[in-house]
Protein backbone atom coordinates (compact mmCIF):
# COMPACT_ATOMS: atom_id res chain seq x y z
CA UNK A 1 0.00 0.00 0.00
CA UNK A 2 1.07 3.53 -0.63
CA UNK A 3 0.30 6.42 2.17
CA UNK A 4 0.43 9.64 1.16
CA UNK A 5 1.78 12.18 3.52
CA UNK A 6 -1.64 13.60 4.75
CA UNK A 7 -2.54 9.75 5.65
CA UNK A 8 0.26 10.00 7.77
CA UNK A 9 -0.26 13.85 8.98
CA UNK A 10 -4.26 12.94 9.96
CA UNK A 11 -3.40 9.52 11.60
CA UNK A 12 -0.21 11.28 13.96
CA UNK A 13 -2.49 13.96 15.76
CA UNK A 14 -5.45 16.59 15.43
CA UNK A 15 -3.82 17.99 18.60
CA UNK A 16 -0.17 18.99 17.06
CA UNK A 17 1.37 16.32 19.56
CA UNK A 18 1.85 12.78 18.12
CA UNK A 19 2.64 9.48 19.90
CA UNK A 20 5.94 9.73 20.25
CA UNK A 21 6.96 7.32 17.53
CA UNK A 22 4.14 6.99 15.25
CA UNK A 23 5.96 7.78 12.13
CA UNK A 24 8.88 5.01 12.20
CA UNK A 25 5.38 2.72 12.09
CA UNK A 26 5.71 3.34 8.23
CA UNK A 27 7.36 2.44 5.51
CA UNK A 28 8.88 5.87 4.44
CA UNK A 29 10.63 4.70 0.92
CA UNK A 30 6.37 4.79 -0.01
CA UNK A 31 5.31 8.05 1.08
CA UNK A 32 4.76 10.46 -1.09
CA UNK A 33 5.11 14.45 -1.06
CA UNK A 34 7.15 14.78 1.14
CA UNK A 35 10.80 16.44 1.92
CA UNK A 36 13.06 15.65 4.87
CA UNK A 37 15.21 18.85 6.17
CA UNK A 38 16.73 20.32 8.77
CA UNK A 39 16.24 23.54 10.43
CA UNK A 40 19.93 24.37 11.78
CA UNK A 41 21.09 27.17 14.04
CA UNK A 42 24.35 28.33 15.19
CA UNK A 43 25.32 31.12 17.08
CA UNK A 44 25.36 32.72 20.80
CA UNK A 45 22.58 33.06 23.43
CA UNK A 46 21.52 35.81 25.44
CA UNK A 47 21.92 36.98 28.83
CA UNK A 48 18.67 36.99 30.80
CA UNK A 49 16.39 37.22 27.62
CA UNK A 50 15.64 34.80 24.78
CA UNK A 51 17.73 35.61 21.87
CA UNK A 52 17.42 33.61 18.35
CA UNK A 53 20.17 31.67 17.39
CA UNK A 54 21.81 32.57 14.64
CA UNK A 55 25.34 33.53 13.28
CA UNK A 56 26.50 36.97 14.45
CA UNK A 57 23.37 36.84 17.45
CA UNK A 58 22.80 40.41 18.78
CA UNK A 59 23.62 42.45 15.86
CA UNK A 60 20.58 41.28 13.63
CA UNK A 61 17.19 42.96 13.67
CA UNK A 62 13.97 40.64 13.80
CA UNK A 63 11.40 40.40 10.74
CA UNK A 64 8.79 39.18 12.53
CA UNK A 65 6.71 42.05 11.54
CA UNK A 66 7.27 40.28 8.14
CA UNK A 67 7.39 43.61 5.93
CA UNK A 68 7.31 42.93 2.49
CA UNK A 69 10.25 44.85 0.94
CA UNK A 70 13.47 44.64 -1.64
CA UNK A 71 16.29 43.56 0.27
CA UNK A 72 20.25 44.45 -0.11
CA UNK A 73 23.09 42.19 -0.49
CA UNK A 74 26.24 44.01 0.36
CA UNK A 75 30.03 42.60 1.66
CA UNK A 76 32.22 43.98 4.27
CA UNK A 77 35.00 42.69 2.21
CA UNK A 78 35.66 44.40 -1.61
CA UNK A 79 36.99 40.75 -2.10
CA UNK A 80 33.62 39.72 -2.30
CA UNK A 81 32.56 40.61 -5.65
CA UNK A 82 32.28 39.11 -9.59
CA UNK A 83 35.79 39.92 -10.12
CA UNK A 84 36.58 39.35 -6.72
CA UNK A 85 39.17 36.35 -4.67
CA UNK A 86 36.44 35.87 -2.48
CA UNK A 87 32.57 34.86 -2.69
CA UNK A 88 31.38 36.09 -6.15
CA UNK A 89 27.03 34.99 -6.45
CA UNK A 90 24.93 34.47 -3.29
CA UNK A 91 21.38 32.87 -3.37
CA UNK A 92 18.98 34.57 -1.21
CA UNK A 93 16.03 32.83 0.15
CA UNK A 94 13.61 33.56 1.43
CA UNK A 95 9.47 34.30 1.26
CA UNK A 96 7.10 36.29 -0.75
CA UNK A 97 3.49 38.06 0.92
CA UNK A 98 1.70 35.00 0.25
CA UNK A 99 4.08 32.74 2.54
CA UNK A 100 5.91 30.85 -0.86
CA UNK A 101 9.23 30.19 -0.94
CA UNK A 102 11.32 31.95 -3.48
CA UNK A 103 15.05 32.83 -4.41
CA UNK A 104 17.46 34.46 -6.48
CA UNK A 105 20.88 34.91 -7.22
CA UNK A 106 22.90 38.09 -6.69
CA UNK A 107 26.32 39.01 -8.18
CA UNK A 108 28.24 40.17 -5.38
CA UNK A 109 29.69 44.10 -5.59
CA UNK A 110 31.88 44.24 -2.99
CA UNK A 111 30.83 46.67 -0.09
CA UNK A 112 28.61 47.99 -2.38
CA UNK A 113 24.61 47.00 -1.87
CA UNK A 114 22.75 45.25 -4.64
CA UNK A 115 18.83 44.99 -4.80
CA UNK A 116 17.14 42.09 -5.04
CA UNK A 117 14.17 41.97 -7.90
CA UNK A 118 12.40 40.62 -5.37
CA UNK A 119 9.99 41.78 -2.40
CA UNK A 120 10.45 39.66 0.30
CA UNK A 121 8.43 39.17 4.13
CA UNK A 122 11.49 37.22 5.25
CA UNK A 123 15.25 36.04 4.24
CA UNK A 124 15.68 32.83 5.67
CA UNK A 125 19.18 32.11 4.10
CA UNK A 126 22.49 33.37 2.24
CA UNK A 127 24.59 30.68 0.20
CA UNK A 128 27.57 31.44 -1.70
CA UNK A 129 27.39 29.65 -4.86
CA UNK A 130 30.54 30.47 -7.03
CA UNK A 131 33.85 32.34 -5.28
CA UNK A 132 37.13 32.94 -6.96
CA UNK A 133 40.65 31.87 -5.39
CA UNK A 134 39.63 32.30 -1.70
CA UNK A 135 37.16 29.32 -2.26
CA UNK A 136 34.47 31.09 -0.03
CA UNK A 137 33.55 34.37 0.97
CA UNK A 138 36.20 37.16 2.44
CA UNK A 139 34.01 39.30 4.58
CA UNK A 140 30.65 39.06 6.55
CA UNK A 141 27.98 38.90 3.79
CA UNK A 142 24.82 41.11 4.16
CA UNK A 143 20.97 40.42 3.66
CA UNK A 144 19.70 43.85 5.07
CA UNK A 145 18.07 47.45 4.62
CA UNK A 146 18.65 50.98 4.66
CA UNK A 147 22.36 52.83 4.60
CA UNK A 148 24.83 50.82 3.36
CA UNK A 149 28.04 51.82 5.92
CA UNK A 150 31.94 49.96 4.47
CA UNK A 151 28.96 47.01 3.04
CA UNK A 152 27.01 46.57 6.30
CA UNK A 153 23.31 47.46 6.40
CA UNK A 154 22.05 49.32 8.83
CA UNK A 155 19.31 47.28 9.32
CA UNK A 156 20.65 43.24 9.26
CA UNK A 157 18.78 40.72 8.73
CA UNK A 158 20.96 38.08 7.80
CA UNK A 159 25.00 37.76 7.89
CA UNK A 160 27.80 34.95 6.66
CA UNK A 161 30.07 34.58 8.18
CA UNK A 162 34.08 35.49 6.89
CA UNK A 163 35.14 31.90 5.61
CA UNK A 164 31.64 29.97 6.24
CA UNK A 165 29.58 29.98 3.24
CA UNK A 166 26.30 29.93 4.31
CA UNK A 167 24.27 31.21 6.95
CA UNK A 168 22.51 29.73 10.37
CA UNK A 169 19.73 30.93 11.66
CA UNK A 170 17.14 29.71 13.66
CA UNK A 171 13.47 30.75 12.18
CA UNK A 172 11.50 29.48 9.45
CA UNK A 173 8.37 29.31 7.78
CA UNK A 174 5.82 26.75 6.95
CA UNK A 175 5.54 27.31 3.45
CA UNK A 176 1.95 27.82 1.93
CA UNK A 177 0.63 24.78 0.61
CA UNK A 178 2.39 22.96 3.30
CA UNK A 179 2.39 20.64 6.62
CA UNK A 180 5.21 20.56 8.58
CA UNK A 181 6.15 17.58 10.50
CA UNK A 182 9.11 18.21 13.51
CA UNK A 183 10.60 14.93 14.53
CA UNK A 184 13.47 15.40 16.16
CA UNK A 185 16.04 17.90 17.94
CA UNK A 186 19.78 17.98 18.99
CA UNK A 187 21.25 20.47 20.92
CA UNK A 188 24.38 21.58 21.53
CA UNK A 189 25.78 24.04 24.04
CA UNK A 190 29.56 24.33 23.46
CA UNK A 191 30.18 26.55 26.31
CA UNK A 192 31.92 24.73 29.48
CA UNK A 193 30.62 26.92 32.27
CA UNK A 194 27.28 28.12 31.36
CA UNK A 195 23.99 25.66 31.62
CA UNK A 196 21.65 27.54 28.61
CA UNK A 197 17.98 27.33 28.10
CA UNK A 198 16.86 26.54 25.22
CA UNK A 199 13.27 26.69 23.65
CA UNK A 200 11.13 26.21 20.53
CA UNK A 201 8.74 28.43 19.81
CA UNK A 202 6.01 28.76 16.75
CA UNK A 203 3.11 31.17 15.87
CA UNK A 204 0.40 30.15 13.53
CA UNK A 205 -0.56 32.86 10.98
CA UNK A 206 -2.41 35.69 12.58
CA UNK A 207 -1.75 34.15 15.96
CA UNK A 208 0.53 34.67 19.09
CA UNK A 209 3.87 32.97 19.68
CA UNK A 210 3.59 29.76 21.79
CA UNK A 211 6.06 28.15 23.67
CA UNK A 212 6.30 24.55 22.66
CA UNK A 213 9.65 22.87 23.55
CA UNK A 214 12.24 24.00 26.50
CA UNK A 215 14.93 22.29 27.40
CA UNK A 216 17.96 22.93 29.69
CA UNK A 217 21.13 22.22 28.19
CA UNK A 218 24.30 22.25 30.47
CA UNK A 219 27.45 23.33 29.73
CA UNK A 220 29.74 21.45 27.14
CA UNK A 221 27.30 19.17 26.75
CA UNK A 222 24.48 17.31 23.92
CA UNK A 223 21.28 16.08 24.50
CA UNK A 224 18.98 14.62 21.47
CA UNK A 225 15.27 14.24 21.62
CA UNK A 226 12.87 12.85 19.70
CA UNK A 227 9.26 15.48 19.28
CA UNK A 228 6.50 14.95 17.19
CA UNK A 229 4.42 18.28 16.19
CA UNK A 230 2.58 18.80 13.39
CA UNK A 231 2.20 22.60 12.10
CA UNK A 232 0.15 24.45 9.46
CA UNK A 233 1.01 26.49 6.64
CA UNK A 234 2.01 29.77 7.02
CA UNK A 235 3.72 28.69 10.59
CA UNK A 236 6.88 30.84 11.81
CA UNK A 237 9.45 29.11 14.31
CA UNK A 238 12.33 30.48 16.09
CA UNK A 239 15.39 28.98 18.49
CA UNK A 240 16.02 30.62 20.81
CA UNK A 241 18.85 30.48 24.02
CA UNK A 242 18.57 31.99 27.23
CA UNK A 243 22.01 32.15 30.31
CA UNK A 244 20.94 33.43 33.62
CA UNK A 245 24.39 34.57 33.71
CA UNK A 246 26.93 35.26 30.76
CA UNK A 247 26.27 33.27 27.17
CA UNK A 248 26.72 29.88 25.56
CA UNK A 249 28.22 29.25 22.34
CA UNK A 250 24.70 26.91 20.84
CA UNK A 251 24.13 24.28 18.02
CA UNK A 252 20.54 23.74 17.27
CA UNK A 253 19.83 21.55 14.77
CA UNK A 254 15.79 20.52 14.10
CA UNK A 255 14.95 17.62 12.03
CA UNK A 256 11.76 17.18 10.17
CA UNK A 257 9.39 16.96 7.04
CA UNK A 258 8.21 19.08 4.95
CA UNK A 259 5.13 17.80 3.08
CA UNK A 260 2.95 19.28 0.36
CA UNK A 261 -0.98 19.39 0.57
Amino acid sequence: MTYTAIDIINTISTTESGSGDLLNQYNMSIINDLVTKNLVAVGNSATGSDLIIQDLGANYASQEALLEQIIKISSSSTDDAGSGTGAKTVLLSGYDKDYNEQSETIILNGQTAVNTTKKYILVRELEVLTSGTGLTNAGTVYAGVGTITSGVPATKYLGITAGVGTTRAGFYIVPAGCKMIIKKSELQNRTATNACLLKLWVKKFGSNYVQKYLRNVEGNSVTSTNIEYVLPEKTLLKLTGNNGTSTSAVIINVGFYLVKG
